[in-house]
């Protein structure tokens, strides 16, 4: 997961592209979700929101990473 404001000279897209670059899977999980950079993440949780919408946001994208379907989506989450 990535926050797009971080602290320090490195956002979150920065982060997002190391993470991809290395194959490693990313879901935003900020206030503002980023459309130049949605070939670098899953998808994006929109801040607010509820603990369960992130465990299940989590749930999603593992489900996704095993090439399943996923299952209904909070609200807040946008999949790419």
């Amino acid at each position: 997961m990535a926050d797009i404001k971080l602290t320090g000279k490195r956002s979150g897209i920065d982060v997002a592209q190391i993470a991809h670059d290395k194959g490693v899977a990313v879901l935003f999980v900020t206030a503002f979700c980023p459309a130049d950079a949605k070939h670098l993440a899953i998808g994006c949780l929109s801040k607010p929101y509820a603990q369960r919408d992130l465990l299940t946001a989590i749930e999603i994208s593992d489900a996704i990473l095993r090439g399943e379907k996923p299952g209904r989506l909070p609200r807040a989450l946008r999949l790419f």
